[in-house]
């Protein structure tokens, strides 16, 4: 397990931080909440966490990565079969980000839990959040608090559950 949550890690610290995270396939927990990384520092973190199919708990909370940021953890969550937990709230990733991840979590068999609490994720990202989780009969916890999903988008959550 490895724990960087509340240290004002900016994008050259994740630098390091991806670093440390080579060749570390063993690693089942990985927390950098409430830091500063940014776009370039979510795409080196998830670079190497690529490479750790054994993740089963992935918290990147606070960390304004953004759409961009978000696609780039999408692409390591596609190799990740024991997924179980995300957490990727206050982070904007807007409909673009939703997308993504949904499309990255399509196969996925162990997700339990996903929060994507204030994203700025609207209508159209509930409808793939939507169809994603429709066949996902493992999962008991889905936050999407402060997000503009409005009347049709949670229609479509409500369908998917």
């Amino acid at each position: 397990m490895l724990f960087l949550d509340n240290n004002r890690i900016t994008e050259a610290g994740a630098i390091n931080v991806a670093e440390c995270l080579k060749n570390k396939q063993d690693l089942r927990v990985f927390n950098i909440d409430n830091n500063h990384i940014g776009i370039n520092g979510a795409a080196k973190v998830s670079e190497q966490l690529k490479n750790n199919y054994g993740l089963s708990k992935l918290y990147v909370d606070a960390n304004v990565i953004g759409a961009e940021g978000c696609e780039k953890l999408a692409e390591c969550m596609e190799m990740m079969d024991s997924l179980k937990k995300v957490c990727i709230e206050n982070n904007d990733i807007g409909d673009k980000g939703a997308i993504a991840l949904s499309k990255a979590l399509e196969d996925n068999d162990t997700l339990l839990s996903l929060h994507l609490e204030n994203n700025n994720i609207s209508r159209e990202g509930a409808y793939t959040l939507g169809e994603m989780i429709s066949n996902k009969y493992k999962l008991s916890k889905l936050n999407l608090n402060l997000n503009p999903i409005g009347d049709e988008g949670f229609s479509r959550i409500a369908r998917g559950i």
